[in-house]
């Protein structure tokens, strides 16, 4: 009697599959011919890279990827008499590589990839040992008391609901084509064996670091070609359909691999010549190499000591630099680092210095060669020197023989060929045009260099908030044990005067230098990157308060108003309050802690309907909060009580708050003239 099949489906499967081969010895013959090719496999060894031989062993040696020469890639198997054809095939095409500091494959997508890979692999294993010839010889030759008991197994776990193989012995009746897949489909491995055989959970995290092993598989030069020719992933038949450029590149690929990032820019008819990567080609101006996009930019660096200093680094630094070629303000930047010594500095984080002032370098750049224009009189210079003039003298007659040139930004490539042409004739520096932005740079880049000193390499290429959604870098965290809050605290900036931590990639700083420079101020040497925090923060406050105060101006004529408390300032035994009964008070209320007191309420404070308090601590001085009450009937009645950024205060200080408002009241009901008057 057999026992009732469970419920689930998925349990309810596999315990059909074992029950047929428990009761027939035929398909129990094929599970076990199968199960020779694959009981060995785990999640272990189901991808293995051999570095030394540029190979890759699938299956515990069921199939072998090997990386025999550039661009040759060939399949085998060990084992003889098999067809590895569609598997080869799937790894050939199917299976994508990836950058894993450029992107990730989402996790839908590495669930569906190895639910396909795995049922290819036993559906493979089930051909290479005939599985669907026997398993129909063995239908077609049951007896009838054979047939009865496989009929019952399917029958009660409702594959069918008659019995289709006895009918056929006892009779000759046709078995339906759906039931001959069934039996095929249930003597598979993964159907007998369920998860005990490769569990697709633990699948997954194999096959996502496989996609992210290209470097470990492929011989350097292959994989530097797939690094300069794809963004983001690559399969090994994209790469093969590479080896007319490899061909072309094989030299410079032998000889300067960390410069290929630039071939994208140099037309592919130059690719063979031994000078294109010769340094005059990037400062010297109308250079045939390169492609129109890049011919039209002028000289690419207006210095070159910005291309020495580039070629001294590392592959990824260039390789980003390069993608982004066309970007004067990336150039720019690059100018500035090669005036400082980075070369005690991890890569990654140049490459975000160099991301982080990408949006303002070019403002900052502008603003110092006004700066240094007015010191060394660039346009007092003749003619002979530089057509330029500022749109300040258009009055003057050299004015309309010159090209017009003012602070916009929009100016850029202007600026920057006037200065290429003053430091070429030594009427100028660009050094010395470039000295303050390069010492901002540096502060930040030894400020962010100190921050990732202790981190594995492998997890620097992940400090940037935009590419922590990664599947590869959870995997990391969890291997090297690091708590993920407390790493993305790392790159904040400590809260400071009640304002909201700013990650250290956010333009909160860099919106300040653009300001700063414009005011043409002295940068001290010593000048640090949380020192420039600070003085950001005052300077987004200034900015917060003159806005407020500007709006509020437009929007209301007093500036001052009668106190309804009856002194200026009150104490109980903890606190002090000090009413806000000028406008400035309220928007200083509202700059430095981070309400909305001052766009909100002001005009209802003005009109008598409301009435806001200061309360700091007497005994904490870092302790202060914003009371805020309705007046009606010549009475204070309570609203609201908010510590700074609009948090809730907890419930001891607001009943503290609430009896201050009470004894206010209190002296409210006695004091019935004008408040003013009876303080003095």
């Amino acid at each position: 009697m057999l026992a009732c099949p469970p419920q689930n489906p998925k349990q309810r499967h596999q315990y059909t599959a074992q029950a047929l081969i428990d009761h027939c010895d035929t398909l129990k013959a094929v599970f076990q011919d199968q199960w020779l090719y694959l009981w060995t496999i785990t999640p272990e060894n189901l991808f293995v890279i051999d570095q030394e031989n540029n190979s890759l062993v699938i299956a515990d040696g069921l199939l072998t990827v090997e990386c025999i020469d550039d661009y040759k890639i060939q399949f085998y198997t060990s084992h003889s008499n098999v067809e590895i054809q569609k598997i080869a095939d799937f790894m050939f095409n199917d299976f994508s590589f990836i950058f894993n500091h450029k992107a990730s494959h989402h996790s839908l997508y590495l669930k569906t990839k190895v639910q396909l890979f795995r049922q290819m692999l036993v559906e493979e294993v089930f051909k290479w040992v005939d599985g669907e010839n026997r398993v129909e010889q063995c239908l077609y030759n049951l007896t009838d008391q054979q047939a009865m008991q496989l009929d019952r197994i399917m029958m009660q776990s409702e594959y069918y609901d008659e019995p289709h193989l006895l009918n056929f012995s006892r009779f000759g009746a046709e078995i339906p084509l759906e039931v001959e897949l069934n039996f095929k489909h249930l003597c598979l491995v993964n159907s007998v064996m369920g998860d005990n055989f490769l569990a697709v959970q633990k699948l997954i995290p194999v096959y996502d670091r496989l996609s992210t092993s290209a470097e470990l598989m492929l011989p350097k030069r292959l994989y530097r070609m797939a690094q300069i020719s794809f963004e983001e992933q690559f399969s090994l038949s994209q790469l093969v359909d590479l080896e007319p450029d490899f061909n072309l590149l094989k030299q410079h690929n032998e000889q300067t691999p960390h410069l290929l990032g630039f071939t994208r820019w140099i037309k592919r008819g130059y690719w063979q010549y031994q000078d294109i990567f010769n340094k005059q080609n990037f400062v010297n101006k109308d250079v045939q190499y390169w492609v129109e996009d890049i011919a039209q930019q002028s000289q690419l660096f207006i210095h070159k000591r910005a291309v020495n200093w580039l070629f001294k680094q590392d592959y990824l630094v260039i390789d980003w630099v390069s993608e982004n070629l066309k970007d004067p303000n990336i150039r720019l930047a690059v100018t500035a680092l090669s005036f400082v010594d980075c070369s005690k500095v991890h890569p990654h984080v140049i490459q975000l210095s160099i991301q982080y002032f990408e949006q303002v370098i070019g403002r900052l750049f502008i603003s110092e060669c006004l700066r240094i224009s007015q010191q060394q009189a660039w346009f007092e210079l003749s003619a002979e020197h530089h057509s330029y003039a500022l749109n300040e003298a258009q009055n003057s007659q050299d004015f309309k023989k010159s090209q017009p040139l003012t602070a916009s930004i929009l100016y850029l490539k202007e600026w920057l060929d006037l200065l290429w042409s003053l430091d070429q004739q030594g009427l100028s520096s660009v050094k010395y045009v470039f000295k303050r932005i390069s010492q901002v740079m540096q502060s930040y880049m030894l400020f962010l260099n100190d921050l990732v000193k202790d981190l594995p390499d492998e997890i620097i290429k992940f400090i940037e908030p935009s590419t922590q959604h990664q599947t590869h870098f959870h995997f990391l965290m969890q291997q090297y044990h690091i708590n993920l809050d407390e790493f993305r605290q790392r790159f904040k900036h400590p809260n400071s005067q009640y304002n909201r931590s700013n990650s250290i990639f956010d333009s909160y700083i860099a919106d300040y230098l653009i300001d700063f420079f414009q005011q043409d101020r002295t940068i001290a040497k010593n000048m640090t990157w949380p020192a420039w925090y600070q003085q950001a923060i005052r300077w987004h406050q200034h900015l917060h308060y003159v806005d407020t105060l500007t709006t509020l101006k437009l929007r209301h004529a007093e500036s001052h108003w009668k106190r309804v408390s009856p002194q200026a300032v009150m104490y109980t035994e903890n606190w002090k309050f000090v009413e806000l009964n000028e406008l400035e008070q309220i928007i200083q209320e509202s700059v430095n802690y981070k309400h909305c007191l001052a766009l909100s309420y002001t005009q209802r404070i003005i009109d008598g309907e409301y009435v806001a308090f200061h309360m700091s601590n007497l005994h904490d001085p870092s302790q202060h909060l914003t009371l805020g009450c309705f007046f009606k009937f010549d009475q204070l009645h309570f609203d609201q009580l908010r510590l700074p950024n609009n948090e809730v205060a907890d419930l001891k200080v607001v009943r503290e708050a609430k009896e201050f408002v009470h004894q206010v009241n209190e002296m409210l009901i006695w004091n019935f003239g004008d408040p003013e008057q009876i303080n003095n």
